[in-house]
């Protein structure tokens, strides 16, 4: 199979000559805590469940080691950004440049996994809210019923999934997370302060239960990272796209999420040892600040689910353009890259660019709203996503996560050496107009870096699939 590859400084298509540039809009900031919102779920109330499989010595490095990996594939996919028109980095536009007959189906495993994950917030809302009902004295029998609080949920979802763009988010992860902050409060206070003589087992420090336990615990600590399907939507909207601003989003991102991610794992298994449960917070008696808690669990999920549907519908949209124009590879990233433009809001109703405009918001409107009715029936009828969840996070979050970062950035990088593809890469990546020899090693580093990461997610992904199946067999 033959591929083309053109240089990024060639003249765009004919009919997409009269678009205007794209200007990032958004702020390191608020990619920053978009993607910590993402990254930091209900995943956290497992974290000391998972140390216990671990041990503490165990557990707190593979918890930093899953960071490391899970950073250097938000900072590849920012040196991939690059290879494409400013503004238009997808993981569709990436494997049109490498691997075009895969593309559509890298985007089909993201907007399953995205789908999944959205559902299974809705899921964890509809169980807790009930039980929250309850300690407030909230007894009515619809109140009791995980359909009801579903239901409810979707007067704030819905509206939030159809904003376009993630920078439209950030207060509400703002939010979310001064819920995740509170969580991480409770869990060190009752360390301190709540007697659990009663309830305390043995704490481990160096020695793992089994390799079993082990085994069995790594999914949790490797996917407790996974932003990757809102890295580049977050690039998309900055307005400065270099080395240092990557460094910077990936540090205070994957940094302060590891941090939380230790502290509360450590306190809650320092808390029940041996005896720590796969929810922390369940664990303690009833309190108010308890139940202040689980509604900070409900905030957390709530506003998630918004964060899950934009990078679906971003898969979605792209599966349709490769259907609409899958003759040609050109049209592909032409309607593509149009529809972009107009997702950014830099190409107005006139001329050539009406029907695609109409078509973008038509799409916009029909993509969203049933991705949150399906969401929603889904919810509704199926009480847990376990299995389904278990398989697609396996090989999707993998996917995005560590499997084609590493594989888009060794092909780009060897094109680039071959074929010079990007004749400002450099100097837009690393500042430097002219490549010595310092950054020509730093390109094999990152050569190597992009392999390991590739061959790393082969084998997470391979594990991981085999303990699923021994698990669900």
């Amino acid at each position: 199979m033959s591929h083309s590859y053109h240089s990024l400084d060639a003249p765009p298509p004919a009919d997409a000559e009269s678009i205007p540039p794209i200007r990032g809009k958004s702020t390191d900031g608020a990619a920053i805590i978009n993607l910590l919102n993402t990254i930091v779920g209900a995943g956290i109330l497992a974290m000391p469940f998972a140390i216990k499989q671990n041990g503490i010595v165990l557990g707190v490095a593979t918890i930093s080691f899953s960071a490391l990996a899970a950073g250097m594939g938000l900072y590849l996919q920012g040196l991939c950004s690059l290879f494409v028109r400013d503004g238009h980095a997808s993981f569709f536009q990436l494997s049109q440049k490498t691997y075009p007959s895969l593309s559509v189906i890298f985007d089909l495993a993201i907007a399953i996994k995205c789908f999944g994950v959205g559902v299974s917030y809705l899921i964890i809302l509809g169980d807790l809210m009930p039980q929250i009902a309850n300690s407030f004295g909230i007894t009515h029998s619809v109140a009791a019923t995980r359909s009801f609080w579903i239901l409810i949920s979707f007067f704030i979802v819905g509206p939030l999934s159809f904003l376009k763009h993630l920078d439209s988010l950030k207060y509400t992860s703002v939010i979310a997370l001064v819920a995740v902050g509170y969580l991480v409060v409770i869990v060190i206070y009752q360390f301190f302060f709540f007697d659990s003589s009663e309830h305390k087992g043995n704490v481990n420090i160096v020695q793992p239960q089994s390799l079993a336990a082990v085994l069995k615990a790594l999914p949790v600590f490797i996917f407790a990272f996974t932003c990757h399907q809102n890295m580049f939507s977050s690039l998309n909207e900055i307005p400065v796209k270099k080395e240092a601003n990557f460094r910077k989003i990936v540090t205070f991102s994957i940094g302060p999420a590891a941090i939380v991610y230790i502290m509360v794992g450590l306190a809650g298994y320092l808390t029940f040892g041996d005896k720590v449960g796969g929810n922390i917070i369940a664990m303690y008696p009833y309190s108010i600040k308890i139940v202040i808690g689980q509604i900070a669990i409900a905030i957390l999920v709530l506003l998630s689910y918004p964060l899950q549907c934009h990078p679906c519908r971003a898969s979605i949209r792209n599966i349709i353009n490769w259907i609409k124009t899958r003759n040609s590879i050109e049209n592909i990233n032409e309607y593509a890259e149009l529809e972009e433009e107009v997702e950014q809001g830099e190409v107005h109703s006139h001329d050539h660019d009406s029907e695609i405009i109409h078509d973008h918001h038509s799409h916009h409107l029909l993509i969203t709203s049933v991705i949150v009715a399906l969401s929603l029936i889904t919810a509704l009828k199926v009480h847990s996503l376990e299995v389904m969840l278990a398989f697609v996070g396996s090989t999707g979050s993998t996917s995005i996560s560590f499997i084609l970062p590493g594989l888009f950035t060794y092909k780009l990088l060897t094109l680039q050496r071959d074929q010079f593809i990007n004749p400002s890469f450099h100097e837009n990546f690393y500042g430097v107009k002219t490549l010595d020899s310092q950054f020509s090693i730093r390109d094999q580093i990152l050569r190597a870096a992009a392999i390991f990461l590739f061959f790393w997610g082969l084998l997470v992904l391979v594990v991981c699939l085999g303990i699923n199946i021994i698990t669900f067999g």
